[in-house]
């Protein structure tokens, strides 16, 4: 039958979806193995503990060149069927004074460990729901990178 055919997948493609499958079963594995699962279930405030914990290490050194507040924000999450749900999130909002924000956000992404944020109201904000605990002091790192660059 074509129809059976064109619908078989193989033993590979089962394997993989079996072994995500049986992550599931166990709702603590699933999170603790899948990433964006764990980042869609994250309380808010622990997300909010991100943001400021990122504020805390970026303030004193971008305090004269930059603005640095924390904001309430919506993740955009989904794709597919479920395209661009908001879910509610905690951002570090960051307005430079020595540049635009738009130079900042070019700044960041061509580090060679680029950083994405979005621009909103002459704000870069960065949503601290995808940004794991291990990553918060690279990511500081990166924005003090970024403004030393320019002050060079």
């Amino acid at each position: 039958n074509p129809m059976n055919r064109a619908l078989r997948i193989d033993k590979f493609t089962l394997a993989g979806l079996e072994a995500v499958l049986r992550l599931y079963f166990d709702e603590e594995k699933a999170l603790a193995a899948i990433p964006t699962l764990a980042m869609l279930a994250m309380p808010l405030a622990a997300i909010d503990r991100r943001a400021k914990r990122l504020r805390r290490l970026i303030g004193k050194d971008l305090g004269p060149v930059c603005r640095v507040e924390l904001k309430s924000i919506a993740s955009m999450v989904g794709g597919g069927s479920l395209p661009e749900q908001p879910l509610p999130s905690r951002g570090v909002a960051l307005a430079p004074l020595d540049r635009s924000v738009n130079e900042l956000e070019k700044g960041l992404r061509e580090l060679s460990l680029p950083v994405l944020g979005r621009i909103e109201d002459d704000w870069l904000l960065l949503d601290m729901r995808t940004v794991a605990d291990k990553e918060i002091p690279l990511l500081a790192n990166c924005l003090k990178e970024v403004f030393e660059a320019k002050n060079k």
